[in-house]
C-alpha cells in the first residue's frame, strides 16, 4: 500500500463497526423522520413490491432502536460543565486553583475546528474579540490544508489563504495564532500541500504551525509551557503528520504541559463512558488505553511509553467531533491540584448549512506559577459556546458567542434539529400531496389520511424518545 492510500471506504479512518456508526450519525439520524414518512407512502401504493416495503420497515426499526440506544447511553454518561455564568461578560468563569493573580505568567486561548469556508468570509462579532482581548496566544485546529487552486471534493478539506486574514481580524491588535495541522484531513492533498500549508502559516506575521511529525509535534511559546498535538485518525496513511500514539515523547517534566489532540468520534455531543475513563487516565497515568481497537488492523500499534516520569498533563483541549463536548475539572488527590479537560471544542468556523456544525466552544486560561512541587498550575478559566450564522447572498459567516446555551449550560443541540426535520417533512408533504394525487390518480382525501397517520406515528416515536430522555435521564444544569 502506498503512503497515501485511503485507509477505508471514502478515506474513513475507522474500523468497520465504527464506520457503520459514522454512516448512521451522518445520514440515518438526520433522515429518520422523512424515512418514516416515505414508508407510510409506500404502504399506500399497491404497485410497490412488498419486499421493498419490508426492507424499509427494517431499516426504520433498526434506526429508531439505534437512535434511542445511543440517546440513553449518551445521557447516562453525561458530565456536567464547570463554570458560573457571568451576567456582565455573558459567558462562564471558574477559578480552578487558589493562586494569587499576580503569579499569572501567561494567558492562552483555545478554539476547535477551523473548517473550510469555501467562498465565504468569516466575520467575528465584538463579543468574540472581547473574549480574547489581551490574550498571549490562541491555539486552533486548521482542518485540512491551504490551497488556492479550484477543486471540487466534498470529502476533502482545504482553505483559501484568505482564512489567515480572517483569523487576524478576531481582535485588535491582532493576536498570535498557533495552528494545528495534524488531523484526519492533513494528507487529503498529499505531502506537497501539507508542507506548503506549513510554510504559508509560518511565513505570516503572528502565525505559527505545529503538528508535523519530526520536530514540530510540540510548541514552546515561552519557557515552562509546552503544547503537544497528535491525531488519532488520518484518512490517508502518511509519515508526516504527528500521531497521537507518540504524544508522550514530547511531554516535558517540570513544565506546564498542554495536550491539544485530534481525537474521538464525529457528531457526538456526549462522551462515551469508556472514553471518559481513558481521557482522565491521562491526568493520572499519562497513558490513553485501548484506542487501537477503533483503528483499521493495518494501523494498530501500541502507544509509546518510553519516559522516565509519568507524563501527567495539566490541560487537555480536544477537537475533531465538530460539536462541542463537556468541559470539566479533573482533581488530583495526591498533589491537591485541579486539571482541566475540554473533550472537544466543536466547530469554531463553518460555512456548512447543517445546523449541528455551527456550534463551538472557546476557552481562555490563566497559567500561574506555584510554590508547590509542580511549578505551574491553572489559576482560572473563562469559556463560552459560539455559533456561526451564514448569509448566502453576502457570502459571509458571522461568528458570535452563544448566549442562550451559555445560560442553559447544555451542550445538547439536537432537539432543534429533530423539530426542524418534523417541520420540513410536514411542509414538503403538504406541497407535494396535490402533485402526487394528479400523477398517480390517487384520491386527495386518501393521501391526506396517510399523511395524518404518518405524522401520528412520528409524533408517538418522538414523544417516546423525549419522555425517556427527560424523565429517566434529566439534563444536569448549573
Amino acid at each position: 500500500m502506498s503512503k497515501e492510500t485511503p485507509l477505508n471506504i471514502f478515506g474513513i479512518p475507522y474500523d468497520l463497526i465504527e464506520t457503520f456508526r459514522w454512516i448512521l450519525k451522518h445520514i440515518i439520524y438526520d433522515l429518520f423522520y422523512p424515512l418514516t414518512l416515505v414508508i407510510f407512502i409506500l404502504f399506500f401504493f399497491e404497485s410497490v413490491p412488498s419486499y421493498f416495503i419490508l426492507l424499509a420497515i427494517c431499516v426504520s426499526v433498526i434506526s429508531l432502536c439505534y437512535f434511542i440506544f445511543y440517546w440513553i447511553q449518551s445521557i447516562r454518561s453525561k458530565e456536567k460543565n464547570i463554570g458560573t455564568y457571568d451576567e456582565n461578560r455573558r459567558w462562564r468563569v471558574e477559578i480552578l486553583n487558589e493562586i494569587d493573580e499576580k503569579d499569572v505568567i501567561y494567558e492562552i486561548g483555545f478554539v476547535g475546528d477551523i473548517m473550510k469556508m469555501r467562498d465565504y468570509t468569516i466575520k467575528f462579532d465584538k463579543n468574540i474579540g472581547n473574549f480574547f482581548k489581551g490574550i498571549d496566544l490562541i491555539v486552533g485546529n486548521l482542518e485540512g490544508i491551504i490551497n488556492d487552486n479550484k477543486t471540487i471534493n466534498i470529502l476533502r478539506q482545504k482553505h483559501k489563504s484568505a482564512i489567515l486574514n480572517d483569523l487576524t481580524n478576531i481582535t485588535e491588535p491582532p493576536p498570535k495564532w498557533l495552528l494545528c495541522i495534524s488531523n484526519n484531513h492533513s494528507a487529503d492533498y498529499k505531502e506537497k500541500w501539507f508542507h506548503a500549508t506549513q510554510d504559508a502559516i509560518d511565513g505570516r506575521s503572528n502565525f505559527s504551525s505545529f503538528g508535523e511529525k519530526t520536530e514540530r509535534q510540540f510548541y514552546v511559546p515561552r519557557e515552562g509551557i509546552n503544547i503537544v498535538t497528535g491525531t488519532m485518525w488520518n484518512n490517508y496513511k502518511n509519515e508526516y503528520s504527528s500521531n497521537f500514539r507518540e504524544i508522550n515523547l514530547y511531554h516535558k517534566p517540570n513544565s506546564f504541559n498542554i495536550l491539544y489532540p485530534h481525537w474521538h468520534f464525529e457528531n457526538e455531543c456526549y462522551v462515551r463512558k469508556e472514553i471518559v475513563k481513558r481521557c482522565k487516565s491521562l491526568f493520572i497515568d499519562g497513558v490513553y488505553y485501548a484506542i487501537r481497537k477503533f483503528l483499521p488492523k493495518r494501523l494498530r500499534r501500541p502507544p509509546i511509553r518510553t519516559y522516565e516520569k509519568k507524563p501527567i498533563w495539566d490541560l487537555i483541549f480536544g477537537h475533531h467531533t465538530h460539536v462541542p463536548q463537556p468541559i470539566v475539572v479533573v482533581p488530583n488527590s495526591k498533589n491537591h491540584k485541579n486539571y482541566l479537560l475540554a473533550y472537544s471544542g466543536g466547530n469554531f468556523t463553518s460555512s456548512k448549512w447543517i445546523a449541528k456544525h455551527q456550534h463551538g466552544l472557546i476557552l481562555r486560561c490563566q497559567i500561574a506559577k506555584t510554590n508547590k512541587t509542580d511549578p505551574y498550575a491553572i489559576r482560572s478559566i473563562e469559556w463560552s459556546y459560539t455559533k456561526c450564522k451564514r448569509e448566502r447572498k453576502e457570502k459571509i459567516v458571522h461568528s458570535n458567542i452563544d448566549i442562550e446555551h451559555n445560560r442553559k449550560n447544555t451542550y445538547d443541540f439536537r432537539a432543534i434539529k429533530v423539530l426542524k426535520n418534523l417541520v420540513i417533512v410536514t411542509v414538503c408533504y403538504l406541497i407535494f400531496t396535490p402533485i402526487i394525487s394528479l400523477l398517480f390518480s390517487v384520491s386527495l382525501l386518501n393521501l391526506i389520511v396517510v399523511f395524518f397517520r404518518a405524522i401520528g406515528v412520528i409524533g408517538i416515536q418522538f414523544f417516546a424518545v423525549w419522555v425517556i430522555s427527560r424523565l429517566l435521564f434529566k439534563y444536569k444544569k448549573s
